[in-house]
């Protein structure tokens, strides 16, 4: 190991040399945009309970089972992003000092416990999906990890103390049921929410453009409550990834690229919730462009008020060739405020360009998307040069805010890649500006040539040490695509890894089905002790297939957190309070865990302002000393103000405050009855799939529109519950044509509901009327020569209908048909084929269809007499105000 006092020297001396290298100033030429581009319809929460141990897992794939790759989206300049124009200010080779500076470091030896793993074991195996997008997170004394399978995304749960399977693997779907969400495409993303203590998965559902979204109730993903979220997009949602922020859950898609905020406050009291989404500008020269949104790390978080953060490399000789700075290049920040009461007032301010040591994202790429190099196969890896890496981490350590990243850089000619990671920093609360205080490009050098690093999860625990764990490979010497890690202490020299490379696993062969790889990895810290890294990522085995890795370990230095930690049951909940006779809610049963021995006892309180007006509880029992329960029950009466409070559980030991949260919802009266606007009562001529509106109405929880083909809905075509803030809808499926239909709608909420409103009424348009599909079936039948087969049909509008064939020996002769094929019967079973169709003449087709009525149509059969090889045998058959098309054996055309 080289001195630490070379080290500085070395630092020093490339500061000097290259002014900006280690910290560089924000810009402040930035632009706001002002308003929402889009905001999406309230999506409705559905809540499943799932015990995950009690599902069955998941078969494992095997070879021979189906191989799928995921299409990476692109938005145009795909060839110009392999085949970019050489910039107009040419960058000196080798000018990335950074690597030097790692290289002074070399290789120390290992000082800390840190270099050996705590859990290192064998996660989700291949799936048999290109690539895999292995994800994961640490919480509630679990790791979940998520991947691609064939049918969506799969997790599975592991126990935080021993490694072990808690449950799993599963789909992710399977925390919902029905919608575009039942079935799931992947990209899995796992996110542990620490502020509020709730697990949130994610992935995007098979069909249209659809985030899907669960959230837990509590901290246990095993047995626990989750509530499914389906929000809608204006386009397909490609790459999302996902941060934590107290005001919002803010995604990043490769849309263009676009950033997204959801109602986190609505999602964790299950409130029907949207999402608003705002396009950053992109940059030029790239095809694939995300903007990682920042992520809360710790239980502290920002500044009340503070904006969501995003974060994106520019490469300028890449992404502005005509203008390009060759000495430096820029992380550009984006800062999201969201008004989810006034869309209009939502801004999004950037790029805030934050000045980075040159980097050189431009691997040669000649075609798909690969550049790694791997032993004995041609075939490259791509090493994602686009974005920056997922998670960017941010942690608030009282006197200044920390966000930390990565993202790949080409460190050689010849596609070598190492990892440029940085810390940029802030201080002043919201008002200050960020700066990088740090960065570095970990490439150390390696005997028998340079090893590629890349597809890098970066870490900081609460003590500001830092982990970074990646992918390794190199073609000769032969080093398969494995993982390792490496990590510097807080109290480091600044922009070098101090801890020697540690092996997680060796690669054992080369990927040669495909060159996408990750397309991400992650690293989470334990919650429980604000120290414990966990990390997952895929690595090659012997068998030619990739699997995944599940990982932790943990700085000997790192003051984990003596004290405890609250979670609770029935965080959110509705009450009728119509008398002044209070009312008790459902009791709060409150958790209260020690953490590194902490022994001392927990006061429980109502945190200021206490509880509201018409409130009143207590706690039973209160001290407790922790492992312990403590129960808190509060009881509401009408005196409460109607309405949504939330009211702030806190416990005290030791001079530290923890609180959780419990949203109630007053209700003082039913609600009052509303009354129809649209369609307008009499009216006609109606769209299939019209507009419904109506009055609002006070204190509603939901509204229940009702449409009957009956003015006393003694049968519903359709009831549908609406939340209370919204007063339209849509029907997603369209109403019958020409025919009066009768609608109505009733306020709920929870005291019951009110009258029903009036009855309106109104006569939809002709339209096109619906096909109905018909399935013949195939029977087997002993036929006598010159036996006939007939079929009798009757055909009603309500969906596929199986036809039912019988013998009838009074058919007559009949041409052959000109234009259509016939039936044949088997001479030697009578199996009826399909083939035969309707001759067009015995039925007046036309362009509008048949009109209702009964219909008789002649089939040609072919017997197996040859005295009399064709016949002609009716076909009966009735229409109700429908199209009519024969399928698999008959089908019926306009003529």
């Amino acid at each position: 190991m080289r001195s630490t006092s070379r080290v500085l020297t070395a630092l020093m001396a490339v500061a000097s040399a290259l002014p900006g290298l280690v910290s560089g100033a924000a810009s402040t030429d930035v632009q706001v945009s002002t308003g929402a581009d889009y905001v999406s319809p309230p999506s409705l929460p559905e809540q499943f309970f799932l015990d995950a141990r009690m599902r069955p897992a998941i078969a494992a794939w095997k070879p021979g089972d189906p191989i799928r790759e995921i299409p990476r989206q692109f938005h145009g300049e795909e060839d110009l992003q392999r085949h970019p124009p050489a910039p107009v200010n040419r960058v000196i080779p080798g000018t990335d000092l950074l690597v030097e500076l790692q290289r002074e470091m070399g290789h120390p030896a290992a000082v800390d416990a840190f270099t050996t793993p705590l859990v290192n074991i064998v996660g989700q195996g291949n799936t048999g999906v290109f690539p895999p997008d292995p994800s994961g997170d640490v919480g509630g004394g679990f790791f979940v990890q998520a991947i691609n399978g064939s049918g969506g995304a799969l997790f599975e749960i592991y126990n935080t103390a021993t490694g072990s399977v808690a449950a799993g693997p599963f789909n992710m779907d399977g925390l919902g049921s029905g919608g575009a969400c039942a079935s799931g495409l992947g990209d899995g993303v796992v996110v542990f929410d620490q502020l509020a203590q709730r697990w949130l998965f994610t992935e995007f559902a098979n069909v249209g453009n659809n985030l899907c979204v669960y959230l837990s109730a509590t901290d246990n993903p095993v047995t626990t409550t989750w509530t499914r979220y389906v929000f809608t997009t204006p386009s397909f949602p490609d790459y999302p990834k996902y941060g934590v922020w107290p005001d919002a859950y803010y995604v990043g898609a490769n849309e263009g690229p676009a950033v997204y905020a959801l109602d986190r406050t609505k999602m964790l009291a299950a409130q029907a919730a949207t999402l608003q989404r705002k396009t950053v500008p992109a940059l030029g020269g790239l095809g694939f462009q995300m903007v990682v949104p920042g992520s809360v790390s710790g239980s502290t978080p920002p500044p009340a008020g503070a904006p969501g953060i995003f974060g994106r490399d520019n490469d300028d000789e890449r992404n502005n060739p005509g203008s390009n700075d060759p000495t430096k290049d820029f992380i550009e920040l984006f800062a999201m405020h969201v008004d989810f009461t006034t869309p209009a007032s939502t801004t999004l301010t950037g790029p805030i360009r934050v000045d980075e040591a040159e980097f050189d994202s431009e691997f040669n790429v000649t075609s798909g998307f690969g550049a790694i190099h791997q032993p004995n196969t041609s075939q490259t890896l791509d090493p994602l040069l686009e974005v920056l890496m997922y998670p960017l981490y941010y942690r608030n350590f009282g006197d200044h805010e920390s966000l930390i990243g990565n993202h790949v850089t080409q460190i050689a000619t010849g596609n070598i890649a190492g990892v440029r990671w940085f810390e940029l920093r802030r201080t002043g609360g919201s008002g200050g500006t960020w700066s990088m205080y740090q960065q570095g490009t970990f490439a150390p050098t390696d005997a028998g040539g340079q090893i590629s690093r890349w597809m890098a999860a970066i870490g900081m625990d609460q003590s500001g040490n830092i982990a970074l764990a990646y992918s390794v490979a190199r073609a000769t010497p032969a080093v398969f695509p494995g993982l390792s890690y490496t990590g510097r202490l807080a109290t480091d020299p600044l922009g070098v890894m101090t801890q020697s490379e540690t092996s997680l696993v060796a690669g054992l062969s080369s990927q040669t089905q495909a060159d996408r790889w990750g397309d991400y990895h992650q690293m989470g810290v334990d919650p429980a002790d604000g120290c414990t890294f966990w990390f997952t990522g895929e690595y090659m085995t012997a068998s030619s297939q990739w699997t995944t890795r599940v990982s932790s370990f943990k700085f000997d230095n790192c003051a984990a957190t003596v004290g405890f930690t609250l979670s609770a049951t029935n965080l959110s909940q509705d009450v009728c309070a119509m008398t002044a006779t209070p009312v008790d809610l459902q009791p709060v049963s409150i958790s209260v865990a020690a953490t590194n021995g902490f022994n001392l006892p927990v006061t429980m309180s109502f945190a200021p302002p206490g509880l509201p007006p018409g409130f009143a509880g207590n706690y039973a029992p209160n001290p407790v000393t922790p492992p312990a329960t403590t129960v808190a029950s509060i009881n509401v009466g009408n005196a409460a103000t109607p309405g949504t409070h939330s009211i702030l559980l806190r416990g005290t030991g030791d001079g530290v405050d923890h609180d959780l949260t419990l949203d109630v919802n007053v209700v003082t009266q039913l609600p009052g009855q509303t009354t129809p606007i649209a369609p307008a009562d009499g009216a006609t001529g109606q769209p299939s799939q019209p507009t419904f509106s109506w009055s609002a109405t006070s204190q509603v929880a939901n509204y229940l529109i009702e449409i009957s083909t009956s003015p006393t809905f003694a049968t519903t075509l359709l009831a549908q519950t609406v939340p209370g803030g919204q007063t339209t809808f849509q029907p997603t499926a369209a109403l019958p044509v020409s025919t009066q239909l009768y609608w109505r709608v009733t306020a709920i909420n929870t005291c019951g509901s009110a009258a029903a409103s009036a009855v309106f009424s109104f006569t939809t348009a002709d339209g096109p009327r619906p096909a109905i599909v018909v399935h013949p079936t195939a029977v087997s039948a002993s036929v006598d020569p010159g036996g006939i087969v007939t079929k009798t049909l009757t055909i009603g509008n309500t969906g596929t209908l199986d036809l039912v064939w019988s013998i009838d020996e009074a058919a007559t002769d009949c041409a052959a048909p000109s234009s259509v094929p016939w039936m044949t019967i088997s001479p030697i079973s009578g199996t009826v084929h399909a083939g035969a169709l309707a001759q067009a003449t015995t039925i007046n087709f036309n362009s509008t269809g048949l009109t209702p009525g009964v219909y008789t149509a002649a089939i040609c059969v072919h017997g197996n007499d040859p005295l009399n090889p064709l016949t002609t045998v009716p076909v009966t058959f009735e229409v109700m105000g429908v199209d009519l098309i024969f399928a698999d054996g008959f089908e019926g055309s306009t003529h």
